[in-house]
Protein backbone atom coordinates (compact mmCIF):
# COMPACT_ATOMS: atom_id res chain seq x y z
CA UNK A 1 0.00 0.00 0.00
CA UNK A 2 1.49 3.41 -1.17
CA UNK A 3 1.80 5.87 2.09
CA UNK A 4 0.69 9.66 1.16
CA UNK A 5 3.57 11.90 2.07
CA UNK A 6 2.58 14.84 4.10
CA UNK A 7 5.03 17.85 4.20
CA UNK A 8 4.82 19.71 7.51
CA UNK A 9 5.97 22.84 6.22
CA UNK A 10 3.58 25.92 6.68
CA UNK A 11 1.12 23.56 8.67
CA UNK A 12 1.06 26.11 11.38
CA UNK A 13 0.83 29.02 9.15
CA UNK A 14 -2.22 28.22 7.62
CA UNK A 15 -5.40 30.23 9.08
CA UNK A 16 -8.10 27.56 10.59
CA UNK A 17 -11.55 29.44 9.75
CA UNK A 18 -12.47 30.45 6.05
CA UNK A 19 -13.13 34.18 8.64
CA UNK A 20 -9.17 34.76 8.96
CA UNK A 21 -9.11 35.45 5.08
CA UNK A 22 -11.36 36.13 2.13
CA UNK A 23 -10.83 33.84 -1.37
CA UNK A 24 -7.60 31.96 0.36
CA UNK A 25 -8.14 28.21 1.09
CA UNK A 26 -4.89 26.62 1.23
CA UNK A 27 -1.40 27.01 0.31
CA UNK A 28 1.12 25.32 -1.85
CA UNK A 29 3.44 22.97 0.69
CA UNK A 30 5.60 22.26 -2.54
CA UNK A 31 5.99 21.87 -6.50
CA UNK A 32 8.16 20.78 -8.82
CA UNK A 33 8.94 20.85 -12.45
CA UNK A 34 6.32 23.31 -14.05
CA UNK A 35 3.26 23.51 -11.78
CA UNK A 36 0.73 26.95 -12.56
CA UNK A 37 -2.06 28.40 -10.21
CA UNK A 38 -4.95 29.55 -12.73
CA UNK A 39 -7.01 32.69 -11.43
CA UNK A 40 -10.55 33.43 -12.57
CA UNK A 41 -9.16 36.21 -14.63
CA UNK A 42 -7.30 34.02 -16.88
CA UNK A 43 -3.80 35.18 -14.79
CA UNK A 44 -1.01 32.52 -14.36
CA UNK A 45 1.20 32.09 -11.66
CA UNK A 46 3.79 29.45 -10.64
CA UNK A 47 2.51 27.07 -7.82
CA UNK A 48 5.64 27.81 -6.07
CA UNK A 49 5.74 27.13 -2.00
CA UNK A 50 4.13 29.23 0.28
CA UNK A 51 2.03 30.85 -2.67
CA UNK A 52 -1.75 31.14 -1.54
CA UNK A 53 -4.73 29.14 -3.68
CA UNK A 54 -7.92 30.59 -4.06
CA UNK A 55 -11.50 29.87 -4.10
CA UNK A 56 -12.01 29.13 -8.44
CA UNK A 57 -8.18 28.85 -9.03
CA UNK A 58 -7.51 26.19 -11.25
CA UNK A 59 -3.80 24.04 -10.33
CA UNK A 60 -2.31 22.73 -13.33
CA UNK A 61 0.98 20.63 -14.05
CA UNK A 62 2.87 20.18 -17.09
CA UNK A 63 4.44 16.08 -17.99
CA UNK A 64 7.32 18.00 -15.53
CA UNK A 65 5.17 19.28 -13.30
CA UNK A 66 3.36 17.77 -9.56
CA UNK A 67 1.87 20.14 -6.72
CA UNK A 68 1.08 19.53 -2.67
CA UNK A 69 -1.27 21.51 -1.57
CA UNK A 70 -2.38 22.07 1.99
CA UNK A 71 -6.05 23.17 2.57
CA UNK A 72 -8.32 24.95 5.12
CA UNK A 73 -9.86 22.28 6.57
CA UNK A 74 -6.15 20.51 6.59
CA UNK A 75 -6.60 18.54 3.67
CA UNK A 76 -3.73 17.51 1.89
CA UNK A 77 -4.21 17.41 -1.76
CA UNK A 78 -1.16 16.04 -4.52
CA UNK A 79 -2.15 16.56 -8.04
CA UNK A 80 0.39 14.47 -10.46
CA UNK A 81 1.98 15.59 -14.00
CA UNK A 82 -0.29 16.54 -16.71
CA UNK A 83 -3.01 17.18 -14.52
CA UNK A 84 -5.77 20.21 -14.22
CA UNK A 85 -8.00 20.61 -11.06
CA UNK A 86 -10.33 23.51 -10.27
CA UNK A 87 -11.44 24.43 -6.88
CA UNK A 88 -15.35 24.84 -7.76
CA UNK A 89 -16.02 25.77 -3.71
CA UNK A 90 -14.47 25.47 -0.70
CA UNK A 91 -16.34 27.18 2.42
CA UNK A 92 -16.30 26.34 6.09
CA UNK A 93 -17.85 27.00 9.25
CA UNK A 94 -21.55 27.64 8.87
CA UNK A 95 -20.92 27.47 4.86
CA UNK A 96 -19.21 24.03 5.14
CA UNK A 97 -19.06 22.96 1.73
CA UNK A 98 -16.13 21.15 -0.75
CA UNK A 99 -16.62 20.94 -4.27
CA UNK A 100 -13.59 20.16 -6.53
CA UNK A 101 -13.13 19.10 -10.32
CA UNK A 102 -10.35 16.82 -11.51
CA UNK A 103 -10.40 18.09 -15.41
CA UNK A 104 -7.60 15.77 -16.53
CA UNK A 105 -4.99 13.90 -14.63
CA UNK A 106 -3.69 12.27 -11.54
CA UNK A 107 -4.85 13.10 -7.82
CA UNK A 108 -4.65 11.82 -4.50
CA UNK A 109 -5.65 13.55 -1.53
CA UNK A 110 -5.83 12.82 2.13
CA UNK A 111 -9.20 14.57 3.32
CA UNK A 112 -9.55 17.49 6.05
CA UNK A 113 -12.43 17.76 9.20
CA UNK A 114 -14.82 18.77 6.40
CA UNK A 115 -18.06 16.61 6.91
CA UNK A 116 -18.81 13.68 4.86
CA UNK A 117 -21.91 14.74 3.07
CA UNK A 118 -20.50 18.11 2.48
CA UNK A 119 -17.35 16.74 0.15
CA UNK A 120 -17.81 16.07 -3.66
CA UNK A 121 -15.22 15.52 -6.22
CA UNK A 122 -16.26 15.59 -9.68
CA UNK A 123 -13.47 14.09 -12.34
CA UNK A 124 -13.27 14.44 -15.98
CA UNK A 125 -16.22 15.54 -18.22
CA UNK A 126 -18.74 12.88 -17.80
CA UNK A 127 -20.69 12.41 -15.05
CA UNK A 128 -18.73 10.87 -12.80
CA UNK A 129 -18.05 12.03 -8.83
CA UNK A 130 -17.10 10.53 -5.75
CA UNK A 131 -18.22 11.13 -2.12
CA UNK A 132 -16.53 10.41 0.94
CA UNK A 133 -17.96 8.69 4.06
CA UNK A 134 -15.75 9.74 6.92
CA UNK A 135 -12.99 12.65 7.42
CA UNK A 136 -9.32 11.75 6.67
CA UNK A 137 -10.17 9.59 3.79
CA UNK A 138 -6.96 8.71 1.79
CA UNK A 139 -7.86 8.20 -1.69
CA UNK A 140 -6.27 8.74 -5.37
CA UNK A 141 -7.89 9.11 -9.04
CA UNK A 142 -6.25 8.55 -12.31
CA UNK A 143 -8.06 9.53 -15.44
CA UNK A 144 -6.82 7.43 -18.48
CA UNK A 145 -6.67 7.51 -22.05
CA UNK A 146 -10.17 6.91 -23.97
CA UNK A 147 -11.76 8.30 -20.77
CA UNK A 148 -11.17 5.15 -18.34
CA UNK A 149 -10.64 6.16 -14.90
CA UNK A 150 -9.12 3.97 -11.99
CA UNK A 151 -9.64 4.70 -8.56
CA UNK A 152 -7.75 3.28 -5.21
CA UNK A 153 -8.65 3.89 -1.48
CA UNK A 154 -6.03 3.28 1.20
CA UNK A 155 -7.89 4.69 4.40
CA UNK A 156 -11.57 5.36 4.55
CA UNK A 157 -14.24 4.79 1.87
CA UNK A 158 -15.59 6.55 -0.84
CA UNK A 159 -18.24 6.04 -3.46
CA UNK A 160 -18.06 6.38 -7.08
CA UNK A 161 -20.53 7.44 -8.98
CA UNK A 162 -21.75 8.06 -12.52
CA UNK A 163 -25.13 7.92 -14.62
CA UNK A 164 -25.12 4.61 -14.74
CA UNK A 165 -24.04 3.34 -11.02
CA UNK A 166 -21.78 3.40 -8.36
CA UNK A 167 -19.33 0.96 -6.19
CA UNK A 168 -18.27 1.42 -2.55
CA UNK A 169 -14.69 1.28 -1.78
CA UNK A 170 -12.50 1.02 1.04
CA UNK A 171 -12.01 -0.27 4.87
CA UNK A 172 -14.44 -3.36 5.22
CA UNK A 173 -15.94 -3.03 1.54
CA UNK A 174 -15.43 -5.92 -0.87
CA UNK A 175 -13.10 -3.84 -2.75
CA UNK A 176 -10.79 -1.17 -2.35
CA UNK A 177 -9.93 -0.29 -6.08
CA UNK A 178 -11.84 0.40 -9.14
CA UNK A 179 -12.25 0.68 -12.59
CA UNK A 180 -14.47 2.80 -14.84
CA UNK A 181 -14.43 2.60 -18.59
CA UNK A 182 -16.27 4.89 -20.62
CA UNK A 183 -19.68 4.55 -21.61
CA UNK A 184 -19.92 1.55 -18.06
CA UNK A 185 -20.60 1.60 -14.81
CA UNK A 186 -17.68 1.50 -12.12
CA UNK A 187 -16.79 -1.75 -11.05
CA UNK A 188 -14.51 -2.97 -8.28
CA UNK A 189 -11.50 -4.54 -8.74
CA UNK A 190 -9.05 -7.03 -6.56
CA UNK A 191 -6.04 -6.18 -8.44
CA UNK A 192 -4.97 -2.06 -8.33
CA UNK A 193 -4.87 -1.01 -11.01
CA UNK A 194 -1.77 -0.19 -13.36
CA UNK A 195 -2.49 3.02 -13.32
CA UNK A 196 -1.70 3.46 -10.25
CA UNK A 197 0.52 0.99 -9.77
CA UNK A 198 2.76 2.09 -12.73
CA UNK A 199 1.83 6.09 -12.81
CA UNK A 200 3.50 8.52 -15.46
CA UNK A 201 4.64 10.00 -13.10
CA UNK A 202 5.35 9.24 -9.15
CA UNK A 203 3.20 12.34 -6.91
CA UNK A 204 5.20 12.77 -3.78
Amino acid sequence: MKKLILISAFLSALPTSAQDTTQVVGRVLSAQGRAEIVRPDGQRSQALRGVDVSEADILETDQSGTVQVKLLDSAILVLGCNSSLKIDQYKMDNEELVSLHLVRGHMRTLTGTTSPEKYRLNVGTANTHILISSSDTDFEVVEESQGSISFGVYDGSIEVHNSLGFVTLGVGEDFSFSRLENGQPPIGVAIMPNSIKEPACEIF
